[in-house]
């Protein structure tokens, strides 16, 4: 695993234009990830940024820029991830993100916020602190398994 070098609060804003990581998990669909491994700024644009980023992946997933870069994905069921390694994101990011998470659930997608640790040496894999599905339908964001 390879995190990015610390930057300042004013360069830890998600880049829209930017596919961090694309999977297909055990049954076929697609993962989609976004990557937080900035400690939270707790600020209007860097909740502006990441509601952008978003919006963003669901067109890449929908508009079918991800079915001609992923043939296999086509017609299969989608996610997008948040995999922050710095916390869960701040209470007011969760509001935008309860509403985000509904429309992207009723266009047949869903979102998930995973909390992770930074592995100690020698492990390489994150251990999971908490996985939530996002969304105004989910109270207290159900947990899932990833």
């Amino acid at each position: 695993m390879r995190l990015r070098r610390r930057q300042s609060p004013s360069q830890s804003l998600f880049d829209p234009e930017k596919i961090d990581l694309v999977t297909q998990d055990a049954s076929g669909g697609a993962n989609l990830y976004v990557v937080q491994d900035q400690p939270w700024i707790a600020g209007e644009a860097e909740t502006e940024s990441l509601e952008q980023k978003l919006r963003t992946y669901a067109s890449f997933a929908l508009e079918g820029q991800m079915h001609r870069m992923y043939p296999e994905l086509r017609g299969r069921p989608w996610k997008i991830i948040l995999d922050t390694y710095v916390g869960p994101p701040p209470a007011a990011c969760w509001e935008r993100l309860s509403a985000l998470g509904d429309a992207i659930r009723d266009l047949g997608g869903d979102l998930i916020v995973h909390e992770m640790a930074i592995p100690e040496p020698p492990e390489t894999i994150p251990p999971t602190i908490r996985t939530r599905r996002v969304g105004r339908r989910w109270p207290e964001g159900e947990r899932v398994d990833l």
